[in-house]
């Protein structure tokens, strides 16, 4: 919420969008929401939060982006509260954990964690990851930017996140856990400078919220309380506004002023209702000492917001969170999550609600600022004199929430095999996995079950399950006469064996071939599934006959003089990841088009009688020779263990293909002392150096 003078700051979008020129590219973020809206975060939120510019999500290539990009952060996290789960977005790359806390326990903290290679971001405030949260109602936001060049936002920011697991508790991940360092390492060499007037403060059972704002108040007497909230608790005497106000202290708030400012009901085509509970305007505040009134916020749209038109005057949503406390020198401010009730400030005790905010005091001129907060009110002011109830417009209950399976922690894929190179599902209880009756199957196919309370591991899956599972990302939990879908997650270790296009070949060696040598972008190796809008499976003209009208791909030396063509492309390619997150450089090296990859394809090509296994004994060293020039490029101080890691890796497993050859077909290279004479002549070398 800001003033009609910095429309250009208004937009949360802008505020999700990075500036990748300044802070250098996404490595990971991680979400806190109570509602999530999947199309709105697949279609709008995501390419913004990627920088990935103009979106057409109907474009096959540009989801293609979408996927590569997710696929090289380290970790991307969406937390949310279960009963509010209506879909996961769509790719694997996200972690998606939907929860219902101990005791039923809500998470309505709204915090957006973003991690760049130069700067860490944190916007905490009101609004859910939905259209309306971030395009169309009233909310209320702060976007903190830390860097090296601003210390007491990096002390804000480090404070929010020195103590994020403890509310976070029973949705936390190692996912989770991994953004988190991510952005401590990143701020672990900047000079922080602390203050005793800004404080993050996470609040849920064991913190009240209301507590961590009172007891900022210094011994001072209160002029005027400002409350800002579209829900509150159906209670007057006894309620939360009256237990605030006893917490701030009878003497100090004797003689002041309660404003309670709520979302707006018309009452006819130019008037304004404000809209609460009818206990909460059948209050009289006249025995505390205190006048007290509830007004409407002003629910129309500035005209300056829509082009300057008078004629189109549209109307926002209220669903921002605000309390503003004024005394003669001090003002106390809280903007968050929190609405204005028992479970939001934390007056149900363990079953107050997951909250995040930041509290603000100032004194002297610089409360000025906090002033703005306060949005302009319509509509005429009810008295909080015990009479009220009829002059407003009641707050409806909402309850809506979806029955769940709070028995499953989480349901993923995960490595399994040999060499952790197939995946199975598995089921993580949060009880004895025999307590309740369950099953867990297809989501279209409940005939047979994958798992039950007996089998929490499926085993390594058949390849028609495993692209159903990762086309579907999600499969039915069913117990108890109930079923829900449940959104499948991926183990980290696991990501690598991700397609980027679920249910399509990996790219051949032609295809791969193309992508280094620089005739195709990545996001042109993947054709569009049947239905797709995209039908251009050959963007660049790229075929598999030249010129001439001659079919090259069953001819060796056109297939060699590819190889080395696209020799550079894939040092360049190398080069590239290496500068990147450890994710990425294991995508680049090891994953679906890598050096690794096309190994694999030089060998299949063997097998399939389309090379000779000499030729192909060729391009597996001269892969190996670029693993081991890779060892040489610049790699952040942070990373270079894993970057080493990495290579390590994948010359262990181009190696162990080249054994396998030359011992293949009776032994064809293993007699050929030219071969191993090239062999030595190439890779002791770069051994050496």
């Amino acid at each position: 919420m800001s003033t009609k003078d910095d429309l250009d700051h208004r937009k949360m979008m802008d505020w999700v969008r990075p500036d990748i020129a300044s802070h250098g590219n996404v490595i990971g973020m991680l979400a806190t929401t109570f509602e999530l809206d999947p199309t709105f975060f697949d279609s709008d939120f995501l390419p913004t939060f990627l920088g990935l510019g103009a979106w057409e999500d109907t474009s096959w290539t540009n989801r293609v982006a979408m996927q590569r990009a997710l696929a090289q952060t380290d970790a991307t996290v969406v937390m949310m509260d279960a009963r509010r789960f209506r879909g996961r977005p769509r790719s694997l790359h996200i972690e998606h954990v939907p929860l219902v806390g101990p005791a039923g326990l809500k998470l309505h903290a709204k915090v957006l964690l973003v991690v760049q290679e130069r700067a860490v971001r944190l916007l905490v405030g009101s609004a859910n990851l939905t259209e309306a949260g971030y395009r169309r109602n009233r909310e209320v936001a702060l976007p903190l930017v830390a860097t090296s060049q601003t210390p007491e936002l990096s002390a804000l920011v480090e404070q929010a996140l020195t103590v994020i697991q403890r509310p976070l508790g029973p949705w936390w991940t190692p996912a989770a856990e991994r953004v988190r360092t991510l952005a401590l390492q990143t701020m672990a060499d900047w000079r922080k400078s602390e203050t005793d007037n800004d404080h993050f403060v996470w609040s849920w059972g064991e913190q009240s919220l209301a507590d961590a704002f009172t007891s900022l108040w210094p011994d001072e007497k209160i002029s005027t309380v400002t409350i800002v909230s579209p829900f509150w608790s159906d209670q007057g005497d006894g309620g939360p506004v009256a237990q605030l106000l006893a917490r701030l202290g009878h003497d100090r708030i004797a003689g002041a002023k309660l404003r309670l400012l709520t979302e707006a009901a018309p009452d006819s085509q130019t008037t304004f209702r404000p809209k609460v509970p009818a206990a909460l305007a059948a209050w009289d505040t006249r025995p505390l000492g205190v006048q007290g009134e509830i007004q409407a916020v002003d629910p129309h749209v500035l005209p300056a917001e829509v082009g300057g038109r008078t004629d189109y005057q549209p109307t926002r949503t209220l669903h921002a969170k605000v309390v503003v406390v004024e005394g003669p020198s001090t003002t106390l401010a809280y903007i968050g999550s929190a609405n204005f009730t028992l479970h939001g400030w934390g007056f149900a005790g363990t079953r107050s609600n997951v909250e995040a905010g930041i509290i603000f005091r100032r004194n002297g001129r610089t409360r000025q600022s906090l002033a703005t907060l306060v949005p302009q009110a319509i509509g005429r002011p009810v008295r909080l004199d015990g009479k009220g109830r009829s002059e407003v417009t009641p707050l409806e209950k909402s309850n809506d929430d979806l029955a769940w399976p709070t028995f499953v922690r989480d349901i993923s894929l995960v490595p399994t095999g040999r060499g952790n190179k197939q995946l199975q599902l598995r089921v993580n209880l949060t009880i004895p996995h025999a307590a309740v009756p369950f099953s867990i199957a297809l989501v279209n196919d409940n005939s047979t079950p994958l798992l039950d309370r007996f089998t929490t591991a499926s085993g390594a899956l058949e390849p028609r399950i495993l692209e159903t599972l990762l086309r579907d990302q999600r499969v039915n939990v069913r117990w108890d006469g109930k079923s829900v879908e449940f959104p499948i997650n991926v183990d980290l270790e696991a990501r690598l064996l991700l397609p980027i296009s679920p249910g399509a070949q990996p790219p051949g060696e032609n295809l791969l071939l193309a992508y280094y040598q620089g005739k195709i972008r990545p996001e042109d190796i993947y054709p569009p599934p049947p239905g797709e809008a995209d039908t251009d499976h050959d963007p660049f003209g790229l075929t598999t006959v030249n010129e001439s009208g001659v079919d090259t791909t069953k001819i060796q030396s056109y297939q060699i003089r590819e190889f080395v063509e696209a020799l550079q492309g894939i040092q360049d390619d190398l080069r590239s990841a290496a500068s990147g997150t450890e994710t990425a450089m294991k995508l680049a090296v090891l994953g679906e088009v890598s050096p690794v990859s096309l190994a694999s394809e030089v060998v299949r090509a063997v097998h399939n009688q389309r090379r000779s296994a000499t030729a192909a004994g060729f391009q597996l060293v001269e892969i190996l020779a670029c693993l081991a020039m890779a060892r040489r490029f610049d790699v952040p101080a942070t990373r270079q263990g894993a970057w080493s890691d990495i290579l390590g890796r994948a010359r262990d497993e181009v190696e162990t293909l080249l054994s396998e050859l030359i011992e293949w077909n009776g032994g064809e290279l293993k007699s050929q002392r030219s071969f191993h004479r090239y062999r030595n002549a190439i890779l002791q070398p770069q051994a050496q150096t």
